[in-house]
């Protein structure tokens, strides 16, 4: 009997230093992992009204609603635009892989109240005497982080005197925060007596980015008169 089960023992070892020996014995599979979720977070961003220009840390990224993926974990600033309001601007933590929300009631944007200048003349002789109003507005189609900004002066010009005149000019002054920002010459044309000249004039000013539209204002100063 012990014969037999030696007999036994042997074989067996014999046939494992076999299958060792030929690879039959398969090694184990290397450990997978599998990534969940998309890399960074996101942002969803809506404003009322909607449509407004999107700038993610100064890179315009579309129009509300929008929502913005793969955002990079820290700080970031985000800028909402649309004509006829208030620039928004706001800033958010990423922190993982977190949708933020973000909500925008735009202001909407008070044009500058007509400014009116006007100049008369003392001479003993018939002379006109001009009166110059108007007010600025943003182009239709402009861009938000073109600088000069681009900007309409509207004007209006009346001729209240006596005399008619040849030539009228008159610089429009735009002040930001009280302090001259650019001046433009703009020529008005000739006005007779009791005359009337309306104009539209496309005019540039380097401003300080984004703008603050309460802290700009337009003055028309130094009105020329060639009679």
């Amino acid at each position: 009997m012990s014969r037999v089960l030696s007999l036994l023992i042997l074989a067996l070892a014999w046939i494992i230093v076999c299958v060792a020996a030929s690879g039959c014995i398969a090694p184990a599979a290397p450990a997978t992992m599998t990534g969940t979720g998309k890399e960074g977070g996101a942002v969803t961003i809506v404003s009322h009204p909607s449509g407004a220009e999107v700038s993610l840390d100064t890179i315009v990224r579309g129009h509300t609603p929008i929502t913005l993926e793969a955002i990079s974990a820290g700080n970031h600033t985000v800028r909402l635009a649309l004509t006829g309001y208030e620039s928004w601007s706001g800033s958010f933590f990423v922190g993982g892989t977190k949708n933020e929300m973000i909500t925008a009631d735009l202001i909407a944007q008070n044009i500058c109240e007509p400014v009116t200048t006007a100049v008369s003349a003392t001479f003993p002789r018939a002379a006109p005497e001009i009166h110059v109003e108007g007010y600025w507005e943003y182009p239709q189609g402009r861009v938000t982080t073109e600088n000069p900004v681009p900007l309409v002066v509207h004007t209006e010009a009346f001729n209240t005197g006596s005399a008619g005149a040849r030539a009228v000019s008159v610089s429009a002054n735009f002040y930001y925060r009280g302090h001259m920002a650019c001046w433009n010459t703009l020529s008005l044309g000739t006005l007779a007596v009791g005359g009337h000249v309306s104009r539209d004039s496309l005019v540039t000013c380097t401003l300080p980015l984004p703008i603050s539209e309460d802290s700009l204002e337009l003055k028309f100063e130094n009105i020329v008169i060639q009679e």
